[in-house]
């Protein structure tokens, strides 16, 4: 598998290790992934700020060795989704779907219109034009057709 450069979601984050960190990425093009991102929690320079949660970034991927996971070379940050993170009902409607698309959804299993879906609803949220309650609502009715 070649290296490759993708707009994706952050799904989940984990520590890996006194240095990495294993994070889930909703990928446009590839569905979801996961990849090491190694020494990031020791690079003040490489992922500063930018392995959050819920936030929308442009990653570069190299394929890992052998069958392993694919490392995060680089994570530019596209939309950080500021007030989801500082909310804590917004964090929850959006750890909701980020759950639902986690649990759902098989690796590699490409799905744009519900990579735009999830991007357009985090947007949302941020914004706080629509409810809370109603938004997740539609995100449901939508990730239901669409999965």
């Amino acid at each position: 598998m070649p290296g490759f450069s993708t707009p994706a979601i952050m799904l989940r984050r984990m520590d890996l290790g006194d240095y990495d960190i294993l994070v889930t990425l909703f990928t446009a093009d590839r569905g979801k992934i996961s990849a090491v991102a190694k020494y990031a929690k020791k690079s003040v320079k490489r992922f500063a700020g930018v392995l959050e949660l819920f936030s929308v970034l442009q990653v570069v991927c190299n394929p890992g060795r052998g069958k392993g996971l694919p490392v995060l070379q680089e994570a530019a940050l596209i939309q950080p989704f500021y007030k989801i993170r500082y909310d804590i009902q917004k964090t929850a409607y959006a750890s909701y779907w980020s759950e639902l698309i986690n649990n759902w959804m098989e690796d590699g299993q490409e799905n744009r219109e519900l990579f735009r879906l999830l991007r357009h609803v985090l947007g949302e949220l941020d914004r706080s034009f629509i409810s809370d309650a109603e938004l997740s609502i539609l995100f449901q009715m939508r990730f239901m057709e669409l999965s």
